[in-house]
């Protein structure tokens, strides 16, 4: 390889990261984050918190906040997805309370942004498609690696769960319709056929994917790009690595036989 092409291909990288950074800042995780700022805002001063809970348990019967989307909070942003695909007419309706409650019933930038958003086909599909991987993919994960008799399971002992985890993500990406088709369930969509974590978030994407002319190509680009870090991170955990060498090579040096992952029978 060329000094050229290195710094074409040292170049292309950077542009690459910058543009995963541009790409995180808009489109779904910014709607999220957005309604994380107005409906759960620490600062009574500058959200519609107390409106949000009273309206919602008003509508709804449930009481409850936005997550936390604002914070640096594992998951958040997952079930701020959930949250606004299952209830996305009440929160266009709620907006417009907001809108109208106003004394010169004019949106500032932040509530306008995100009163358009929740109207945008293209925003709501990436909802649905971040939604998805998340009751599809992390949350059977997360109830995987926390099973009781994986307790005292070390972190490089995870091999085999992630090497399943990536083929799952495979068989996705060659058959989205096992995840977002007609006839998908939770046995042919989620990891280990786990049950759905929520059911009616699903139900929910199913009653809007006839308005989402691009969810299947979106779904099978996020799995593929999902697939791709999924690689990336796990890659000391492949047999044979040197992490996983060294790991049985201490437990043997003293006495301690590897302990071994053991996989949900479906």
């Amino acid at each position: 390889m060329t000094q050229f092409q290195m710094m074409m291909l040292r170049r292309s990288h950077q542009q690459n990261k910058q543009h995963a950074i541009d790409v995180s800042a808009c489109g779904g995780v910014k709607t999220t984050m957005l309604a994380g700022f107005l409906f759960n805002n620490p600062n009574d001063k500058k959200g519609q918190q107390k409106m949000h809970q009273h309206w919602f348990e008003k509508k709804t019967g449930k009481h409850g906040t936005f997550p936390d989307t604002g914070n640096i909070c594992y998951g958040s942003h997952c079930l701020g997805e959930c949250e606004l695909i299952l209830n996305l007419d009440l929160y266009i309706e709620f907006m417009e309370v907001i809108h109208i409650q106003k004394e010169k019933q004019k949106f500032n930038h932040l509530e306008g942004n995100l009163a358009r958003a929740l109207k945008d086909i293209p925003t709501i599909t990436e909802l649905a498609v971040l939604a998805m991987y998340h009751l599809a993919i992390t949350c059977p994960y997360l109830a995987e690696i926390c099973r009781p008799e994986h307790e005292d399971l070390n972190m490089l002992e995870l091999g085999p769960l992630h090497q399943e985890l990536k083929l799952h993500l495979k068989k996705i990406i060659d058959k989205p319709h096992d995840l977002i088709g007609e006839n998908a369930t939770h046995k042919t969509g989620v990891f280990h056929g786990h049950e759905w974590n929520n059911a009616d978030v699903v139900k929910a994407i199913a009653k809007l994917a006839p308005s989402f002319p691009h969810l299947k190509p979106l779904v099978v680009a996020f799995f593929t790009g999902a697939l791709e870090t999924w690689e990336c991170f796990t890659s000391e955990f492949a047999k044979g690595g040197i992490s996983i060498k060294q790991y049985l090579n201490i437990r043997t040096e003293h006495g301690c036989p590897p302990l071994m992952i053991k996989v949900r029978e479906v």
